[in-house]
């Protein structure tokens, strides 16, 4: 397994990191639940995110072989080896992963990622993105930059490379995101799986953590453009009434 690079956080990039014959399978099923299954998407369309999101893979035999591939105890014995943890497992709730995908003008602003499943009250510890792409080009963007603790400075890129993993330690300084928006043709977009790895212990948050007011039940974004919108979708998703007034300043001529 690839080393750990520990700037700007832990993480480590995993090369052909599925088997070809599985690999193909999971881009066929990807690609049917995008053209055929659109409406069970779910959309995130605001100022601060615009990306596509679908967890339901039990009908989806290979993303299925997916899952049980990246769920291998040994592979995940090697993993929290290598990051330092203890008794981790991955989350098969696949709640906030699962399919990503980012359209021509899709983006994600720089964000820390939620840190307690509020359904099973488990701590997350890291994330395993999965890029699937074999017709991308440098100029469509939708690298996966690794922000400083101050999210200040892009300290690195991450080009979505066909079969290529990221895999890295998610916490209060693990910045992230792909704020430079999507260029692609309207024809392809970035396409990327990904799972969470999460303590097997199930959390009492009255109990086991400081104070349950800085727990991150939700993703903590920063933009600087919309800081207002990045607090009220630390505590839920946004709508258009949080934004609408924002897209008709931003509008020629609105």
């Amino acid at each position: 397994m690839e080393e750990i690079c520990r700037s700007p956080f832990p993480h480590m990039i995993l090369y052909d990191f599925i088997p070809e014959s599985l690999l193909s399978n999971v881009i066929k099923e990807y690609n049917h639940l995008l053209d055929e299954k659109k409406n069970q998407w779910v959309y995130y369309d605001n100022p601060i995110e615009h990306k596509l999101a679908y967890n339901s893979l039990e009908c989806s035999s290979a993303l299925q072989e997916l899952t049980k591939y990246v769920g291998e105890p040994a592979f995940i014995q090697r993993i929290q080896s290598a990051f330092g943890l203890e008794d981790i497992e991955l989350d098969t709730e696949l709640y906030g992963a699962g399919l990503h995908n980012h359209p021509t003008g899709g983006f994600l602003s720089t964000h820390l990622d939620y840190e307690i499943n509020p359904r099973t009250f488990k701590k997350r510890w890291l994330n395993l993105l999965i890029y699937l792409n074999d017709d991308w080009k440098d100029e469509y963007n939708g690298d996966t930059e690794l922000w400083n603790a101050d999210h200040t400075i892009c300290e690195k890129r991450v080009y979505p490379e066909y079969n290529k993993a990221l895999l890295f330690q998610t916490d209060d300084q693990s910045w992230h995101g792909v704020s430079r928006s999507i260029r692609c043709p309207p024809t392809t977009s970035r396409k990327t799986v990904a799972f969470y790895y999460v303590s097997k212990r199930i959390y009492d948050v009255s109990k086991d953590l400081p104070d349950e007011s800085k727990i991150r039940w939700k993703a903590q974004f920063y933009n600087p453009d919309y800081m207002e919108l990045c607090k009220i979708r630390s505590q839920r998703r946004l709508v258009p009434e949080d934004y609408i007034h924002i897209q008709q300043r931003d509008t020629p001529n609105a």
